[in-house]
């Protein structure tokens, strides 16, 4: 999900601590990259990709993966026995298809050619040009961010300073209430439309 600073909480672990959380902060800010995993699709005749998808919408309804488009063209040729007007139907993860109802996977086996596995991407894009660029490897819908890009990616220098200023700030309280005897926590509630410390 969207970062939602600015606002800081810490802990701290020694003098190296305040560093390895500002690091985290960073990190959190930046567009995930491309990764991969493993589901299963099935070859079938593009004649039948309705039906297959009013199947699966039953017994494979997928609500984790509605990034991914369910079906996707095979170009004729490609390489891998596709003819012309044949597409590929995504089916789920290997557990979701191994745990289909008999009735189910035997409507699947009369639909289609073969079973076999895809890589696709883990996520969704969260950028157009993460759209752009993993579209290659799956067809997939986009939908942007609420609130736009700027709550991932795109925050300024001076609002960056601002986060980490209040970082440390939080790693300060949690080392005072350390050294009283208390938990090692610190927390500092910011108003962002000042930048202002409320609590």
């Amino acid at each position: 999900p969207p970062p939602t600073p600015p606002a800081a909480m810490a802990s701290p672990r020694g003098e190296s601590a305040a560093e390895d959380v500002v690091e985290r902060v960073d990190v959190r800010l930046r567009v995930e990259d491309l990764r991969l995993t493993e589901v299963l699709c099935c070859r079938a005749e593009a004649r039948q990709a309705g039906a297959l998808v009013q199947l699966l919408s039953t017994c494979l309804s997928l609500p984790h993966l509605k990034y991914l488009k369910r079906v996707r063209r095979l170009p004729a040729g490609a390489g891998d026995g596709a003819a012309s007007g044949q597409v590929l139907v995504l089916l789920g993860p290997r557990d979701d298809v191994e745990g289909m109802a008999p009735a189910d996977r035997e409507e699947l086996e009369r639909l289609s050619h073969e079973v076999r596995p895809e890589m696709v991407p883990s996520f969704p894009p969260n950028t157009r040009e993460q759209f752009d660029a993993w579209c290659s490897t799956w067809p997939l819908n986009f939908r942007p961010p609420q609130g736009g890009i700027k709550t991932l990616n795109s925050f300024s220098p001076s609002e960056l300073s601002s986060m980490r200023s209040f970082m440390h700030e939080a790693l300060g309280l949690a080392s005072e209430g350390h050294r009283a005897g208390g938990c090692a926590v610190g927390c500092v509630i910011v108003d962002p439309s000042s930048l202002e410390v409320v609590a």
